[in-house]
Formats: C-alpha cells, sequence, structure tokens
C-alpha cells in the first residue's frame, strides 16, 4: 500500500533474514539504508544468521597450456594424480619410439596424449617441439618451444633443429620445397 515505509522495510529485512532469504533480506537492507535509516542492527543479525562463505581456493597462475590453445589439446583442470602421471609417462615413451623410428605423426600423436593429461612435462614438450619440425609442422613446433620455454625447460636443441629445418628465404613454399622460377 505505502512503499515508503521505512519501519516496514525494516521488518520484511529482519523476517527475510530469520527465514534464510539471504538476497531478499539484502535488497529490504539496502531500501531502509536508501531511506535513510540505521541498518547496523540488520547486518549484523544477517552476518549472524548467515552461513560462513567457504573460502575459495587459491587460485595458481597457470604454467604452459592456456585453453584455446593451438595444439588442440584439452587441459585437464586438476593436476595429474600419480596413476595417471604413469600414463602420461607411457604415452611420452611411447611417442620417443615413434620419433626414433621416423614415425613423426604418430610421435605426435602421442605427445599430445602425454600433454593432455600432464601438461607440465618439460622433456615431452621438447620432443613433441621436434616431432613437430621434423614433421614439417614449424609453426606448431615454435609454438611447442614456446610453450617449452614457459615452463622453465631447455629449448635449445629444439631451436636448434627448427632452425636447421624451417625453410628460409623467398621462394620457399610452406612445405620447404622451392618454388618453380617466378611462382611464389
Amino acid at each position: 500500500v505505502n512503499p515508503d515505509l521505512r519501519d516496514a522495510w525494516f521488518d520484511l529485512a529482519l523476517s527475510y533474514t530469520y527465514a534464510r532469504e539471504w538476497k531478499f533480506s539484502e535488497y529490504c537492507i539496502a531500501r531502509v539504508k536508501k531511506m535513510g535509516g540505521d541498518t547496523n542492527f540488520l547486518e549484523a543479525e544477517l552476518k549472524k544468521a548467515r552461513p560462513p562463505e567457504k573460502p575459495q581456493p587459491k587460485q595458481e597462475k597457470s604454467k604452459g597450456l592456456e585453453p584455446g590453445n593451438v595444439f588442440g589439446i584439452i587441459v585437464p583442470r586438476k593436476p595429474p594424480t600419480e596413476s595417471q602421471q604413469a600414463v602420461a609417462v607411457q604415452y611420452q615413451t611411447g611417442g620417443g619410439r615413434y620419433l626414433e623410428t621416423k614415425q613423426y605423426a604418430l610421435a605426435v600423436d602421442q605427445y599430445k596424449q602425454a600433454l593432455a593429461i600432464n601438461p607440465g612435462l618439460t622433456d615431452c614438450w621438447s620432443d613433441f617441439a621436434l616431432a613437430l619440425t621434423y614433421s614439417g609442422q614449424y609453426d606448431l613446433a615454435q609454438a611447442a618451444i614456446d610453450e617449452l620455454k614457459k615452463l622453465g625447460g631447455d629449448a635449445t636443441f629444439a631451436t636448434a633443429e627448427l632452425a636447421k629445418a624451417k625453410p628460409q628465404g623467398p621462394g620457399v613454399s610452406a612445405n620447404g620445397n622451392v618454388a618453380p622460377p617466378g611462382m611464389k
């Protein structure tokens, strides 16, 4: 009937507090305050009645892959368990076998599997960069080297191999083949 009755808003805020309707209580307290009323009692009652908020876990600054990375690797939200780490190492080992036998596409797939489980494996990033380099995926190899550097890994060898393999100069196509004269 009369929305300007400060005492009614006060009582309504108190009622909502005791009914555990926190948002409605906060709204009514704000109305009382807007009308120039003293809200100390209401805020104290709300604080007593409302359960304490659970502390939010501290967010660590991410190292390595970020969501939407260029590799198509889905980043785990939680750190890997011991058994998951063991599986990641198995994928990494499989990638190493494929890398040694020059089956680079298969090596790339194995390294992606390992990094999807544990993106903190610096040795895996190094080998992944090599597999990408040797398969002619130079931009992705550079991105893998960048991820390796973010993690504090040694990228010297991978960077040198990329520099040796990557085609340089005009007239060189994306796959490393030299274009015929007059064609770019």
